[in-house]
């Protein structure tokens, strides 16, 4: 399995190489499936607007915007299963695991991901983890908490993204290492220009400014 976790998508020439990378193919004759539906709970979508359009920008053959809330599964599926790569935007990370889970793609995912690479953009990168408690850090996820926080389990590990930005003064590097003692796996903060890249679960970490390990 592929992932490549990102706080702010394909951001630096660092984060493109890995993507490139991951690809194992020309990109010109690569296909991406671009999962917006995080955003669905945001008012202001500029940033969702220049992630798919850094996206395009690396000369990919094909974006395909599949909203996963928005169409049903028999629409959806095919898209994916046609794709190099799927690639789950940011917003709510709450409502992003809750929509996985209501459309059927929880259960088609690992299916899907034994020939296809996962991306990850903010919640996106959070999804994956064992759990999503890390996301109670975040103000803004504070009214769509789910009873079962419950991640997917594709890493071992839970990422922070958005480590240091001037847009998100909370969590402090004290509250997340706070946090890191409550939970029995690593925590790893990343800025908008890092990314982690796991190939068969080894790690690698892929950066052109901050990132520290919690745990």
């Amino acid at each position: 399995m592929k992932l490549l976790l990102t706080s702010a998508g394909l951001i630096n020439g660092s984060i493109k190489q890995a993507f490139f990378d991951l690809l194992e193919k020309d990109v010109a004759e690569c296909t991406v499936a671009f999962i917006p539906t995080a955003a669905n709970k945001e008012l202001n979508l500029e940033y969702l607007n220049q992630d798919i359009k850094n996206l395009k920008e690396t000369g990919l053959k094909k974006v395909v915007v599949t909203d996963i809330e928005k169409i049903p599964k028999d629409e959806w599926l095919p898209i994916f299963q046609e794709a190099d790569a799927i690639l789950f935007g940011g917003g709510v990370t709450y409502h992003l695991l809750d929509q996985v889970r209501k459309s059927g793609l929880q259960t088609e995912l690992k299916e899907l991901l034994k020939s296809r690479l996962y991306i990850g953009i903010s919640a996106g990168s959070i999804i994956p983890a064992p759990d999503l408690k890390i996301a109670n850090l975040f103000k803004e996820e504070a009214e769509y908490k789910l009873d079962d926080v419950t991640g997917l389990g594709l890493v071992d590990f839970s990422v922070l993204p958005h480590f240091g930005s001037q847009d998100f003064q909370e969590p402090t590097p004290d509250q997340i290492a706070q946090f890191a003692k409550t939970v029995d796996y690593p925590i790893y903060a990343i800025d908008d220009q890092s990314a982690i890249q796991v190939v068969d679960g080894q790690i690698k970490i892929i950066s052109e400014g901050k990132w520290k390990k919690y745990g």
